[in-house]
């Protein structure tokens, strides 16, 4: 140590006039902290002196490589390439303030775990095929063993030092630092970073070089990189925590000192710290999980703030909704330091056990701390004594005189839970003896505890005495008067308390549900649908609606046919996942878009516009299986069918095309249409109705469906509109071989008069159909219709032709009264009267039309008929 000293001050004597005393106190200091990685002009002059700032490209390798460091050339040492250019594009992004200190810490720990992850796979993939190729040669075994050991090296290697070539460039950055030669340190420690980003050294240097030039930011981010890649100094993360305190970034100081709390876990300073601040930030959980460990480090003389502690986190644990975990927080400190706690404390770890049905455990604190003891029988064996000591067995309960009421009901309810009941009338003796204005909550606990394991007549003492006095005669006691009644089967009595529940509490759906129930048994139908109408069918519009009550009460109107209330109510029933239609604007909305959640975004839009509510009330959130609406929903419209509520039925089929609910499944969605398809051809809404049809036979699973296309020939019919004319022939283009298509296409260019594109669609069709008697009548028609013009040429042909594809008709057709009907009314068009009267009179010979059974492919509608006459 004195050699060092007298050739450090030689150095300085060699040195004097170049640097100043307190920049050589500098370099001092920074050869104290960084080692050999300070080099004096000697030590330097063997690896850097010729050549002080190194050359771009890679470090060549030293003869000496070991056989294992061959190994690095391979696929590993790629992915180890790969590894250290993505921390150096995090550690470029954190510089430049593209991502916080925190973030960077987390994308380079799950970067590690992912690497380390791939390294155990890869690893036990060589070790299967190793498995399978290695024979028993000891030379073979000793590679293998060699090669282990290795990559558990490079496991632990996670920051390696720097290269002998690259610690001479170290220390002459730090020397340059000590000269105050900035800007060439600057320089060194970038190239450094370039050459070896998992080197904490010129972090470190860079950081100390800006706080000495006075850019504090700068400095604290190059701090923490270099802290981050040498993380066993504690003190250095404290440092870096308060420089991030002073710039206001206290996430970032949270970070830093978990860094140093991992290097340091029992420093319990660091722990209070770092808790206060994440009570700053809010992250409340994050807080508790620090004071438990701070819990777990107080010594045996911080008893009272052990105690005091756990009493904390458990409050807060308890605000929470964390019962659990305020339990075992207690349960610590109580068991560590029992002579500290007071009967508030045991009252509170009791009501926790109680909530978590820890009752065994509460029946254990009240012994341990309360003096509570139990005597057992002398009967019982040794064998059998482990088993038979609990305190159901106990023949005895001993109560110190001081315990509090509070503490004794409280082992009388854990008591009743074990079924230990033998004991528990001299426990509740004293209660029954207070008033139950002051002590009501007790025997509410009481009475609770009697119904948790069905002792309704135990449970009865008490909640006649609650619902008999004046600060305890509340809806809530009477609700488990009436359930401790209805459990005993006294029906009469149960309604009465119901009634009186309904009556303190017109709000509460449940007690409602069970007197409804009760009427229903006592044969009072009527009463009790009434007692399940709620305030909004009341009129009270402000009142929440029980989805579930709703359908109840439907399901009792529906039963006993009451329509006229049934219908309202199943209305209300479709709106908790529909929305109702006001105006024609919001209709038309409704049916201009394809899709439930667009026609629900039109709605919005179209109320917004005018400033008006939906107009639907307000459910719970409790929401009904898909199923059981959809059974509803099918019900309601079968029902309405029946009583012809036509108009009623197509509301309600609007309705369901704005449920969220039906769209979720596609099958149910594509029903609703075909519902108010049905709806609005009823109600003849002819607009709606061909809307809805025309997007069905569209459809790749309908298009060749001939029931479909004949539901839109019925459309058509009744609209009396050609508008339709354009979409088939749209249609058509897209699908030329359609048969239903090319068949619509030859009527309405028939009706047009335009009879050669009609007799070209046809012969279209009849190429597909040649033993079609209806296409063969239908070409027949056609030139009739071309030969009744004024100025037809060749009248003759075309009668001609007319006759052959009749006479073909009537050959296909048979026999029967409708092919001779339609031959004469034919004859009858051309003028060959006698022929039409010899048609005529066959067709009179033969009884009603036979009804063809053939699978025929021909549109049979009213349309062809209109064609026909």
């Amino acid at each position: 140590m004195d050699g060092d000293e007298e050739d450090a001050s030689q150095l300085f004597q060699s040195l004097l006039g170049q640097v100043t005393e307190e920049q050589w106190e500098t370099y001092k200091e920074l050869r104290r902290v960084r080692g050999e990685l300070v080099c004096d002009d000697d030590s330097s002059s063997d690896s850097s002196s010729t050549s002080p700032v190194l050359p771009a490209s890679p470090i060549p390798q030293s003869a000496g490589v070991t056989t294992t460091q061959e190994l690095d050339m391979s696929p590993t040492a790629d992915r180890e390439s790969n590894h250290e250019g993505w921390e150096s594009e995090l550690t470029v992004k954190y510089i430049n303030g593209e991502i916080t200190f925190t973030e960077f810490t987390d994308l380079m720990e799950q970067d590690e775990k992912d690497e380390s992850l791939e390294q155990v796979e890869s690893a036990e993939e060589v070790e299967k095929d190793q498995r399978k190729s290695v024979s028993e040669d000891p030379a073979a075994v000793e590679f293998e063993e060699e090669l282990q050991k290795h990559k558990k090296m490079k496991k632990r290697k996670r920051r390696g030092r720097l290269p002998r070539d690259l610690q001479g460039l170290m220390g002459e950055a730090n020397l340059c630092f000590a000269r105050g030669d900035y800007d060439d340190a600057t320089k060194m420690c970038m190239e450094i970073i370039r050459l070896v980003p998992t080197a904490p050294e010129p972090f470190q240097t860079l950081g100390m070089l800006y706080e000495e030039k006075g850019d504090t930011e700068k400095a604290l981010q190059f701090s923490l990189i270099g802290a981050y890649l040498n993380p066993s100094d504690p003190e250095e993360w404290i440092k870096l925590a308060e420089m991030s305190l002073e710039q206001g970034n206290v996430k970032q100081a949270i970070t830093c000192y978990s860094k140093a709390i991992k290097c340091d876990p029992t420093n319990l300073p660091l722990l209070w710290e770092r808790c206060n601040l994440q009570e700053q930030i809010g992250d409340r959980k994050k807080a508790l999980e620090g004071y438990e460990a701070i819990m777990e480090l107080l010594g045996p003389d911080q008893g009272n703030e052990c105690v005091q502690l756990a009493r904390e986190i458990a409050k807060s644990h308890h605000e929470n909704g964390y019962m659990l975990s305020a339990v075992q927080v207690l349960e610590k400190a109580f068991y560590r330091f029992p002579e500290l706690i007071t009967s508030e404390d045991v009252n509170m770890l009791l009501e926790l056990q109680i909530h978590e049905k820890k009752y065994r455990e509460g029946i254990k604190a009240l012994t341990e701390f309360c003096g509570v003891q139990f005597v057992y029988s002398d009967e019982v064996g040794e064998e059998n004594r482990d088993k038979e000591i609990s305190p159901e067995n106990a023949k005895e309960c001993i109560i110190p005189e001081l315990l509090p009421i509070d503490l004794r009901i409280k082992l009388a309810v854990c008591l009743i839970h074990v079924k230990a009941l033998s004991l528990i009338k001299t426990l509740v003796q004293p209660l029954l003896e207070e008033s139950p204005e002051t002590m009501g909550d007790l025997y509410l606990d009481v009475a609770e505890a009697y119904m948790d394991i069905e002792e309704f007549t135990e449970a009865l003492t008490f909640l006649s005495i609650l619902v008999t006095s004046q600060n305890y005669n509340l809806a809530a006691i009477w609700l488990r008067y009436a359930e401790c009644l209805n459990s005993l089967g006294r029906i009469e009595p149960a309604i009465e308390a119901y009634q009186k529940v309904v009556q303190l509490a017109p709000s509460h759906l449940d007690a409602r549900m069970s007197l409804s129930g009760l009427l229903q048994q006592m044969g009072k139908t009527r009463e009790a649908i009434h007692t399940l109408k709620q305030g909004y069918e009341e009129g009270l519009l402000d009142q929440v609606l029980d989805v579930h009550v709703l359908i109840h009460r439907c399901n009792l109107l529906f039963n006993q046919e009451l329509w006229d209330d049934y219908i309202p109510a199943a209305k209300l029933v479709m709106l908790s996942h529909c929305h109702q239609t006001q105006n024609q604007e919001e209709v038309n909305a409704v049916f201009k878009n394809l899709s439930v959640r667009r026609r629900l975004e039109a709605l919005r839009d179209i109320r917004k516009k005018k400033d008006v509510g939906d107009g639907r009330p307000t459910f719970t959130s409790s929401s009904v299986h898909l199923e059981e609406m959809w059974k509803f929903y099918l019900q309601l419209c079968h029902k309405l069918c029946e009583l012809k509520k036509i108009e009623d039925l197509q509301e309600v089929a609007f309705m369901s095309l704005t449920s969220p609910l039906f769209n979720k499944d596609p099958d149910r969605a594509r029903d609703t249409e075909f519902i108010a398809f049905l709806a609005s051809f009823y109600n003849r809404s002819i607009d709606f109705a061909y809307i809805l049809i025309k997007d069905l036979v569209v459809r790749e699973k309908f298009i060749d469906n001939v029931a479909a296309w004949n539901l839109f020939c019925q459309v058509v019919i009744l609209g009396q509109d050609i508008r339709h004319n354009r979409f088939c022939l749209r249609l058509f283009f897209k699908h030329t071989d359609h048969i239903p298509l090319g068949l619509l296409n030859g009527h309405n260019a028939l009706v047009a008069g335009s009879y050669k594109h009609a007799l070209g669609e046809y012969m279209c069709v009849f190429k597909q159909l040649q033993q079609d008697p209806y296409v063969t009548f239908c070409i027949g028609l056609v030139f009739t219709h071309m030969a009744c013009q004024k100025f037809a040429t060749k009248r003759h042909s075309l009668v001609v032709q007319s006759c052959a594809f009749l006479n073909q008709y009537h050959e296909l057709r048979g026999e029967c009264q409708e092919a001779y009907y339609n031959l004469g009314r034919t004859m009858h068009q051309l003028g060959l009267l006698t022929t039409a009267v010899f048609y005529y009179k066959k067709a009179l010979e033969f009884g009603p039309p036979s009804v063809d059974t053939g699978d025929t492919v021909s549109i049979n509608t009213a349309k062809n008929i209109q064609v026909i006459m």
